[in-house]
């Protein structure tokens, strides 16, 4: 697949890797939405596991009464009903999960790239832009 993204930027040039830099930009973003509108409770949940099995190697851990960072003059703020589902994951937990799934989806983006970039050089060049391949 990286072969065909090569002849694509070989033939089509800048305009392949822009094309591509935006699709992967909507796929992060599309994915990370998706996540938090589908996937918190799954995403606390993992983000539960992993701070009661790996807690006391992180320096900065999270107040288990809150959802913000834990320092020393942070006071014990309790949840209305104690209970640690209720609350949403951390922003960075949901973009750590994102980005590996956008990672997985590498094949999908460089085929849509291929099959995107052709139809929108050609009507972009019909419209008069000096674009795609190589100009001397």
């Amino acid at each position: 697949m990286t072969e065909k993204f090569k002849i694509l930027t070989k033939k089509y040039g800048v305009s392949a890797i822009v094309l591509y830099l935006v699709i992967s930009a909507l796929d992060l973003g599309l994915t990370f939405i998706l996540i938090q509108i589908g996937g918190a409770d799954r995403v606390r949940k993992v983000e539960d596991w992993f701070t009661e099995t790996f807690g006391s190697w992180i320096v900065l851990r999270k107040d288990p009464n809150t959802n913000t960072p834990k320092t020393d003059n942070t006071e014990n703020n309790t949840a209305v009903n104690g209970n640690k589902s209720n609350k949403t994951p951390s922003w960075a937990s949901t973009l750590v999960i994102a980005y590996g799934i956008h990672k997985l989806l590498v094949p999908f983006r460089l085929g849509v790239t291929a099959a995107v970039t052709p139809p929108i050089v050609k009507k972009l060049k019909r419209m008069g832009w000096n674009i795609g391949g190589k100009h001397v």
